[in-house]
């Protein structure tokens, strides 16, 4: 599942910048093109690293660590997503990785079946709230295996994770305690 969300970000990402940069060109303006470029760069960068992390998971059998709250920041560099985040430092490790997992697929999903902006939102008290909403692009399927491994995640860490689509909004909400 790892593999699935981190790889599977990294290339939406990927897609949503190229295309920016190929209008950016298109316009012209080649200082949004270059800027798009470098997130290219960036994002294939950091999926490599986490293909090769991940991998070699697989061949030692040692346990990979998902990224917490605090690399939110990484998620979210270049794309057009408004973000609302609470203080992730008071949240503990294992519900921040969760967390992060979710708003990754969360993120992912947004970028392949809908359409900007994004917004996430994150509100720290006695549970942790993630929020990510989108516009919505047709008609939704069915739970994929992201939405399914959201969900999963979810209950793992002890919370929930919702989703439903309202008048041209995706949502995706999930809810864990602390």
């Amino acid at each position: 599942m790892e593999l699935h969300d981190a790889v599977g970000h990294a290339l939406s990402v990927v897609l949503v910048q190229a295309m920016a940069a190929q209008s950016a060109l298109q316009r012209p303006d080649p200082a949004a093109a270059v800027q798009s470029l470098e997130h290219v760069t960036a994002t294939a960068r950091h999926a490599q690293q986490d293909l090769d992390v991940l991998l070699g998971v697989l061949d030692d059998g040692v346990s990979a660590q998902t990224p917490t709250l605090e690399a939110l920041g990484m998620l979210t560099s270049g794309l057009d997503v408004h973000t609302s985040v609470g203080d992730v430092h008071k949240v503990p490790a294992a519900p921040s990785r969760a967390a992060f997992a979710i708003a990754r697929e969360a993120l992912t999903n947004a970028l392949r079946h809908g359409r900007s902006p994004v917004t996430l939102d994150l509100a720290v008290g006695t549970d942790l709230v993630l929020t990510v909403d989108n516009a919505t692009v047709g008609t939704p399927g069915g739970p994929g295996r992201g939405l399914t491994g959201m969900r999963m995640r979810a209950r793992l860490a002890g919370g929930t994770c919702t989703w439903q689509e309202a008048n041209g909004t995706w949502r995706v909400q999930a809810r864990l305690p602390l």
